[in-house]
């Protein structure tokens, strides 16, 4: 059972949705707009990581300002734990989070029809999308801080858009920002000061 809170905010969600979807299915363009921050956005965010990947896989490659100077060049072990390890606690602690809650979704709550297609049960609370879009924004934060902050921007509207779709609840979207927040901050904790 969700808190009291939860609850409340769900039934305030089924009251608002009506008018969200009308919004979006009134306008072609706006639905549209919609699909692509629901869709190839978030695929997007897993081409930003595989280039990640890629480019600290270049030998020489410095972690923390983009340098080509293989005298300055991050120690393997320092990449791995900032590009892969925290992104894959991120990814681990959501799914054991939402496996344990495995709180409805609202077109299974209620009778609401999600703007997109979807058939995935429980499950909803923390969203996974939002909080793997955070890992990945995350995971550019030492490589490359633009990049980090426009990918932040990305996850953001990835956040916003899983509610508009009917997919998650609001509360949904921010409770994967804060799991992906909190392992991040104790892992960067964990790695200044061990």
């Amino acid at each position: 059972m969700m808190p009291a809170f939860y609850e409340k905010h769900c039934k305030r969600y089924r009251a608002y949705y009506p008018v969200i979807k009308e919004h979006f299915t009134s306008s072609a363009a706006q639905k549209a707009a919609l699909r692509v921050v629901s869709g190839p956005l978030a695929w997007g965010m897993y081409g930003a990581y595989a280039l990640l990947l890629v480019l600290q896989g270049i030998e020489g490659y410095h972690l923390f300002d983009g340098d080509l100077r293989p005298e300055t060049s991050v120690p393997l072990l320092d990449k791995l734990y900032f590009c892969v390890l925290l992104p894959f606690l991120i990814f681990a602690v959501t799914t054991v989070v939402r496996n344990m809650i495995n709180a409805p979704r609202p077109y299974e709550k209620y009778d609401i029809t999600p703007l997109f297609p979807k058939s995935t049960k429980g499950r909803s609370c923390p969203s996974r999308h939002t909080a793997c879009a955070f890992a990945v924004a995350f995971a550019w934060f030492p490589a490359n801080f633009a990049v980090c902050a426009f990918l932040c921007a990305a996850a953001v509207l990835i956040g916003i858009s899983r509610p508009l779709c009917g997919v998650h609840f609001p509360l949904d979207a921010v409770f994967g920002f804060l799991v992906a927040l909190a392992v991040q901050l104790v892992g960067v904790g964990l790695y200044v000061f061990i």
